[in-house]
């Protein structure tokens, strides 16, 4: 009988602990796609017509060439396109605070290839795009290169867009680029 009644204080003890414990939600990395993955998450987000010019203007992407795809607003880094397929994703060099020093490199979409997307969206992420502006250019090899660096207040008010607060993910959901929140800061 004694083991018994420890047993059951033992559980007891374990269960009191575990109903103080708090659980966050922990989302995976998100991954973007020049084509359909559904078939690979349950949960995604189309983002078409990101090449509109009411998209450029909510989303501070006037003139902007490339966009570039973000979780909390760090660069996604997770890019999908079939074998053999022509993917519309570049890697280009990025300039991540507009201060003139390469930061690293990105994939961003060539507008002129590709003018929608699909991002998986699980609880815990916060999808959003950013366009690039061309930051300075460099020699690399013999070969001039454009480094690019994310919308500035010298380029607009807005610097990038997201799906605000009241958007949920669940389902394969679509949203044009020119209904998505703008954002003013990070």
């Amino acid at each position: 009988m004694k083991p018994l009644f420890w047993g059951f204080l033992m559980v007891l003890w374990i269960l009191s602990g575990s109903a103080s414990a708090q659980v966050e939600v922990i989302s995976g990395p998100t991954v973007v796609s020049i084509y359909n993955i559904e078939h690979m998450e349950p949960n995604t987000l189309h983002i078409v017509a990101m090449d509109q010019n009411h998209a450029r203007m909510r989303c501070g992407g006037q003139g902007s060439p490339l966009v570039i795809f973000t979780d909390h607003g760090v660069p996604v880094t997770g890019v999908y396109a079939p074998l053999g397929k022509a993917s519309g994703f570049v890697e280009v060099y990025y300039d991540s605070d507009g201060d003139g020093q390469i930061d690293g490199s990105v994939f961003a979409l060539d507008l002129n290839t590709q003018t929608d997307v699909w991002m998986t969206w699980r609880a815990g992420d916060e999808p959003g795009i950013v366009y690039l502006h061309t930051s300075l250019q460099i020699r690399v090899g013999g070969v001039y290169r454009v480094v690019y660096r994310p919308t500035s207040k010298q380029d607009s008010d807005v610097l990038s867009c997201n799906m605000g607060r009241v958007s949920r993910p669940g389902g394969h959901l679509q949203i044009g680029a020119y209904q998505m929140t703008p954002r003013w800061s990070y």
